[in-house]
């Protein structure tokens, strides 16, 4: 099906119309009528020296889940290459495919279909739950951040506990829980309201003129 979202990064889209998830899936060479998995994993900078054993947690989780994944490379940040390498070493045909670049529509399509998105992106706490994806998320990259109830937290780098996340998200419970979850992250007009407000006011001297207050 094609998703539709009122909600867009890109202020001068407020409608986007998403590609068909089972064409996108089908695209990239797995089975459009399987459940899989998306992740989205980048290394941090103060310990890019371990990012090979990250990354490797998270494909070893998955290996033991039996499903089917798309794993998104990582940014260039120090660490990136070595995540890079391990994701090209371990990808299994028609099961777990890794992607160096997708444009952004083919992106969320992929986001909106999945059953649980697996990583350490921001994607995860801003896009994944407009579409009530549940985000298992790994380590402290994003410590401190405001988050939904469809986040779940995993903060070693250990891959039971990753597989227990990932089981957790599954459940119809979980669910259940995050139906009714509403995106408090704006709608993507804020650029187009403060360029109106701007292209209103009136420069003035009362505007320009600096008074002090105290």
């Amino acid at each position: 099906m094609a998703y539709t979202c009122s909600w867009s990064s890109n202020n001068r889209d407020y409608k986007n119309e998403f590609i068909d998830t089972k064409q996108v899936v089908r695209e990239i060479g797995l089975d459009s009528t399987k459940p899989y998995l998306l992740v989205v994993i980048h290394p941090t900078s103060s310990d890019f020296q371990v990012s090979s054993n990250q990354i490797l947690s998270i494909l070893n989780a998955i290996k033991i889940m039996d499903m089917q994944a798309v794993v998104i490379y990582p940014n260039a940040d120090s660490g990136g290459r070595i995540m890079a390498e391990e994701i090209r070493k371990n990808m299994i045909k028609g099961r777990i495919e890794g992607l160096k670049n997708l444009p952004h529509n083919k992106y969320l399509s992929l986001l909106a279909g999945a059953q649980v998105m697996i990583g350490n992106s921001s994607s995860g706490i801003f896009e994944a739950p407009i579409f009530k994806v549940p985000f298992v998320n790994v380590g402290w990259r994003q410590k401190n951040r405001y988050t939904l109830k469809h986040v779940i937290e995993v903060q070693d780098f250990d891959k039971e506990e990753i597989v227990k996340a990932i089981k957790l998200a599954m459940s119809k419970r979980f669910s259940k829980k995050i139906q009714n979850l509403k995106n408090p992250f704006g709608d993507g007009k804020t650029g187009a309201r403060v360029a109106k407000i701007l292209s209103e006011t009136k420069i003035d001297d009362r505007l320009l003129r600096k008074e002090l207050t105290f």
